[in-house]
């Protein structure tokens, strides 16, 4: 998933900083989003098979 040519321009005015940090910052964002997707993903599936996640209450 790489960023658009908009949102680096956007981070190159947001952070006046260094090639090398920001092409880190940008791997870094890129990475909380798969590891989100692969969440958002597994709930899917959680749900999906009707697992009950609420606490059973007696």
């Amino acid at each position: 998933m790489l960023l658009s040519n908009n949102s680096m321009l956007g981070i190159n005015k947001l952070f006046q900083t260094s090639g090398l940090h920001r092409n880190y910052l940008i791997q870094q964002i890129e990475q909380a989003l798969r590891d989100l997707f692969l969440i958002a993903t597994d709930l899917n599936k959680l749900l999906s098979n009707n697992v009950n996640l609420m606490p059973v209450c007696d």
